[in-house]
Order: structure tokens, then C-alpha cells, then sequence
């Protein structure tokens, strides 16, 4: 009677040690599969991302040609300024315009889009400015072009200005103007070598709506179980 109680409590904790042992199993290979799902995602997520954001394209201006490209890519050139003007009277200067002589590339690479010049204060905040005298490398590409804006300016006071522009023929110009400054004397303007940064591009990113799912796998080299909608601001 006793050996049967034994073998029965045995057998008891042989069954418990056992489903403990297949629970134990079943979530480790859970876990182990989400990792890898994890992983996985994480990989095609660095591979969709590198593909979209880590250069230009090929060819570079893939968003002229309604073929696919070899590689899409959505960044362009973004170039940075520094503008400093300076009293010279000694008085205050209250809203004076200001012209800015300015050359934008001098060996026409075609790097400033006309439409794509914008000036920006110290403080990041948006200035009103027109381009008159322009002359272009080529279409709307800058070469040179007077920069005339209105400032306020302290005796003997200097203000640092950011002009930004960029290739990029996708942007919308401003709906402002500036007049001409007529005789505009007693200040200085000197524009400084720019810094070339990387944004995305307004064209490409419209360009990519008129691609096809298949036109973007392609580019990617992987099959991916996606869909993808840019919609353009």
C-alpha cells in the first residue's frame, strides 16, 4: 500500500516538474521568437530609413524622370549664410532698408534656387527680404542678387543675420516685396562664406507620391510587407 502511495507521489511531481518544466520552454521560445521578430523589424526599419534619409538618390535627380530610380533618396543641400550689418552714422537707424550684395555661386553649380532664399535673425525668427538684380547660372539658379530687407539698428550697433538657400525647386517663393533703398548710406553689410547642411527635399518628397509601391521596393532591394503614403504640406 505504501509503495503504491510512493509511485502515486512520484508520478504526481514527476507531472508537475514536467508542466512546469514544457511552461518554462514554451514562453523562453516565445520570447526568444519575439526577440527575433523584434530584431527583424528593427533591421528593415534601419534599412527603410537609410534607403529614404541618408542621401540624395541615384541618380541625384531622380524626381525629374518618371522611371524608377536606382536609389531614392529625399535629402538635399541646405546652405547657411551669416550676414553682418553695422551703423556707421552713430544715430539710430529705426526700420531702415537695408541692401545686401550678395553672390550666391559664383562657379553656377546650381546650388540656390531663387525661390528658396529666406532670412532669419539671430533669434531664429523670419525677416521680410526681396531679391532684385538677380543673375542666374541657369532657370531660376542663382549666380548674384541684391538682398534688400528692413531692420532697426542702434547707434554704432552691429546685427548678425542667416541667409538660407538651397537647389531645391520644389519651394514656394514669398508673397512679399521690399522696395528698392534709394541713396541708402552710413551702415555696412558683409556677407560671410556659407555652411553647407543636409534637409529634406520638398521636390523629392512630392516626386515620391507619383512613384509606385513596386518603384519603392525595387530601390529598397528587400520585399517588405508595407505600404507608404508621403503627404506633401
Amino acid at each position: 500500500m505504501a509503495t503504491q502511495i510512493d509511485f502515486a507521489f512520484g508520478v504526481g511531481l514527476f507531472i508537475v516538474f514536467t508542466a512546469l518544466l514544457l511552461s518554462y520552454l514554451i514562453a523562453y521560445i516565445t520570447n526568444i521568437t519575439g526577440s527575433l521578430s523584434s530584431s527583424s523589424m528593427r533591421a528593415a526599419a534601419y534599412d527603410i530609413y537609410r534607403a529614404l534619409f541618408s542621401g540624395k538618390g541615384l541618380p541625384e535627380n531622380w524626381e525629374n524622370y518618371a522611371y524608377a530610380p536606382v536609389r531614392v533618396g529625399l535629402v538635399t543641400d541646405l546652405y547657411i549664410m551669416p550676414i553682418t550689418v553695422a551703423e556707421k552714422s552713430g544715430t539710430v537707424r529705426n526700420n531702415a532698408t537695408i541692401n545686401v550684395s550678395v553672390t550666391y555661386n559664383s562657379s553656377c553649380a546650381s546650388r540656390a534656387w531663387n525661390n528658396t532664399v529666406r532670412l532669419y535673425d539671430e533669434n531664429n525668427n523670419r525677416i521680410t527680404a526681396t531679391l532684385y538684380n538677380q543673375s542666374f547660372c541657369s532657370s531660376q539658379y542663382l549666380s548674384a542678387a541684391d538682398l534688400v530687407f528692413n531692420l532697426t539698428l542702434n547707434a554704432n550697433q552691429n546685427k548678425t543675420f542667416f541667409l538660407y538657400f538651397s537647389p531645391d525647386a520644389g519651394v514656394q517663393p514669398p508673397n512679399y516685396t521690399i522696395s528698392f533703398p534709394i541713396n541708402a548710406t552710413n551702415y555696412s553689410a558683409v556677407a560671410y562664406p556659407e555652411e553647407k547642411l543636409s534637409t529634406l527635399s520638398v521636390t523629392k518628397l512630392s516626386a515620391l507620391r507619383n512613384k509606385t509601391y513596386e518603384d519603392v521596393v525595387q530601390t529598397l532591394g528587400t520585399e517588405y510587407n508595407f505600404k507608404l503614403e508621403i503627404e506633401a504640406v
